[in-house]
């Protein structure tokens, strides 16, 4: 007689679920703890297994299989085929569910019932993808990352707050040095102008699904000059002005940088720290897309 036909059919299941179902093992050759709080339930002539997949590397997934034993786990029937849901190649951590036709794969299930999940973690090669990210940072108001990065990547960047002056003098917070002129003074005033311009390159790497870090290196600068007005020794009469590059707040030189990319599907959201010739250092911060 069947004993999943009518009536009998859930008091026969609450049976073979509650007194001939001893206990339920899970074993599965992956790194410990990556399968945990397991439970299963009658699921009209089948029974449905849950469980939650943890630790799973972003970059890989899940080879699992499914066995049955009824002699308490001296031996096992299986890979089951019968099987429907979350079984083989399994990817993404959380809960996950299987089914199994019980009736259509061996019919009755009696004895001491001991399920076993078995697998392993297999690395997938990872498709590489473009970013580009519009930057800022308090010396430029614009800039432009682009990269392409898989595991691993590289990117360039390029900013500029698109003020190219220079400046034939040079001065400090106490004057300006070697001022050329021999009739007449100057009077440093509260004018300012700044430059800036970093152009670097470097390495991508991604550690996790939702985090990147980069590291690069280049060339760049950054100007701060002040303005002057120069005066005749006699009359004190306006002469003319004159700029100069204040250097204790000045670099020029090589460009290093460090720094973070959190992703959240196709979004982008970038915060560093880059430095000129280890003088100067500035906050960076980005937003783009994936694609």
């Amino acid at each position: 007689m069947d004993v999943f036909t009518g009536k009998r059919q859930v008091r026969m299941m609450r049976r073979v679920t509650f007194i001939w179902i001893l206990f339920f093992l899970i074993g599965l050759q992956l790194y410990a703890q990556r399968i945990s709080n397991v439970r299963f339930e009658p699921f009209g002539r089948a029974i449905r297994i849950h469980y939650t997949l943890s630790r799973l590397p972003f970059d890989s997934f899940a080879a699992l299989n499914l066995f049955v034993s009824t002699n308490g786990g001296e031996s096992f029937i299986g890979p089951l085929v019968q099987v429907q849901g979350e079984i083989g190649k399994v990817a993404g951590n959380g809960e996950k569910s299987v089914v199994w036709q019980v009736m259509d794969e061996i019919g009755r299930l009696e004895g001491q019932i001991v399920f076993e999940l078995r697998g392993e973690v297999v690395k997938e090669k990872q498709k590489a993808e473009n970013i580009l990210m519009y930057n800022v940072s308090g010396s430029s108001c614009f800039g432009l990352m682009y990269g392409r990065v898989a595991r691993w990547g590289g990117y360039v960047r390029g900013k500029t707050n698109f003020s190219f002056d220079n400046a034939p003098y040079t001065c400090d917070n106490s004057g300006i040095f070697s001022y050329e002129g021999e009739n007449d003074f100057y009077i440093v005033d509260k004018a300012s102008k700044r430059s800036r311009l970093g152009i670097t390159g470097g390495v991508l790497f991604r550690p996790a699904g939702c985090l990147y870090l980069y590291a690069g290196a280049g060339y760049g600068y950054r100007r701060l000059m002040w303005h002057a007005e120069t005066f005749d020794y006699l009359s004190e009469q306006r002469t003319g002005d004159l700029w100069a590059i204040n250097t204790s707040n000045s670099a020029d030189g090589v460009e290093a940088e460090l720094g973070g990319i959190f992703r959240y599907k196709k979004l982008a959201v970038s915060l560093g720290v880059n430095t000129v010739g280890f003088s100067f250092f500035e906050v960076n911060g980005a937003i783009g897309l994936f694609f």
